[in-house]
């Protein structure tokens, strides 16, 4: 399999319309908004975590990158996307406390913290990159898109599971599905400068194992999966 950050191909037409789909952005705009009926706040959803640093300095090598991506019902992934590593865990959050832990092929890891959904930081009590005690520390990247996180989801389930593609493809509609807003019954007028706050995910299909996300006012984006 090709490397995971290959595996998404993302088309947009205005490169404004694009920071709709920020996944900080999703989390930000998600916060007021309900919880859905799977107990997780769509913060956390939308929240995607990047790791910096191991706190003695230790560092993944250029051009990699290993993301935390918290999927619907309790399902969390780790993926390292140069060399295509993946692990699945769980997690939950309750009383404003997150629970990790990831156990499997001899990769285990297990933290309860205090825990804000959308936080822009988070600094886990464990090492990713070496066994040991100390601590990890994740940011909230800016430039990463909701189709990345679509790819990332498509990417973790079919190397952890073992999943055909048609299968994977029903994880990630089923994680993008969750963002979908209703559009109001009477258009609202927003002041240009309020135009993109809150981003509003109309429709989420799909043909083949192509994603399609329609924003309101007609905008589309595919996202390709392979």
């Amino acid at each position: 399999m090709s490397n995971a950050s290959s595996l998404i191909v993302c088309t947009f037409a205005f490169g404004a319309l694009a920071a709709l789909f920020a996944t900080p952005a999703l989390a930000d705009a998600s916060a007021a908004r309900d919880v859905p009926a799977s107990g997780v706040p769509k913060a956390l959803l939308a929240s995607v975590y990047r790791h910096t640093t191991d706190h003695d300095g230790d560092k993944l090598q250029a051009g990699s990158e290993t993301v935390l991506i918290f999927d619907r019902n309790g399902v969390a992934y780790l993926l390292e996307t140069r060399s295509v590593w993946a692990r699945e865990g769980r997690y939950s959050f309750r009383n404003g406390r997150l629970s990790l832990r990831f156990n499997s092929g001899g990769f285990v890891l297990e933290a309860t913290l205090p825990f804000a959904p959308g936080a822009r930081e988070l600094t886990l009590p464990f090492k990713l990159l070496t066994r040991g005690k100390g601590t990890s520390h994740w940011e909230r990247p800016e430039d990463w898109l909701l189709p990345n996180t679509l790819g990332a989801i498509f990417s973790a389930v079919t190397l952890t599971r073992k999943l055909e593609s048609s299968k994977a493809l029903e994880v990630a509609l089923a994680y993008a599905r969750s963002f979908i807003v209703p559009a109001p019954k009477k258009p609202v007028e927003l002041p240009d400068f309020q135009a993109f706050e809150t981003p509003r995910l109309l429709k989420v299909e799909h043909e083949g194992t192509d994603i399609i996300l329609t924003l309101e006012d007609g905008f589309e984006t595919h996202v390709l999966l392979r």
